[in-house]
């Protein structure tokens, strides 16, 4: 692979990278709001989801990234549905 093939991968990869942080963000920063706004506390999401209350805060601190199973179960006990879209790539 020559330089400016690697180049691009890495570039591509640091991409996704960036990508997978906002997009991230975005849904922890919505599953907080959306707790905040039905008067919920972590520690009525940490009982709800079995998890303790100090890992909860850490989700929303964006100190930990939970899996998907993570992040389903989260939103569950607010009372949202995770729903995906895959929509076409923009070219490069």
């Amino acid at each position: 692979m020559s330089n400016v093939e690697t180049d691009k991968v890495q570039e591509r990869e640091l991409n996704l990278q960036a990508e997978k942080k906002e997009i991230g963000e975005r849904i922890i920063k919505h599953l907080v709001e959306c707790r905040k706004s039905k008067g919920m506390s972590q520690q009525n999401v940490a009982d709800k989801i079995g998890m303790k209350r100090a890992n909860v805060a850490r989700i929303e601190s964006m100190r930990y990234t939970p899996s998907l199973e993570g992040m389903m179960r989260y939103a569950s006990a607010v009372g949202l549905k995770v729903k995906v879209e895959l929509v076409e790539a923009e070219e490069d």
